[in-house]
């Protein structure tokens, strides 16, 4: 195996940048498609998992795709902005 796939840390790096080094480990090591979201689970912080469950309810992490599971982390760890009103 190439590298490692450190745990996810947001005081460390944003999400997006996370994402992206974990999905250059899955092309450095040949992880198959089938295979990413194990890796990806098997790999990341408690913490992220913990809030990964929350996010899905009342799926099960299990049954939610790999892709679904990034489009809910990012969400989570990085809202979009929301617009400021102006009052006059």
């Amino acid at each position: 195996m190439l590298g490692k796939l450190d745990e996810y840390v947001a005081e460390k790096e944003s999400f997006t940048n996370y994402v992206e080094r974990v999905e250059q480990f899955f092309e450095a090591n040949a992880i198959a498609v089938g295979k990413q979201k194990a890796v990806f689970l098997a790999t990341c912080r408690a913490s992220t998992y913990e809030t990964l469950n929350n996010l899905c309810l009342p799926s099960e992490v299990k049954d939610v795709s790999f892709s679904e599971i990034i489009q809910k982390l990012t969400t989570h760890y990085m809202p979009e902005p929301h617009a400021t009103i102006h009052f006059r």
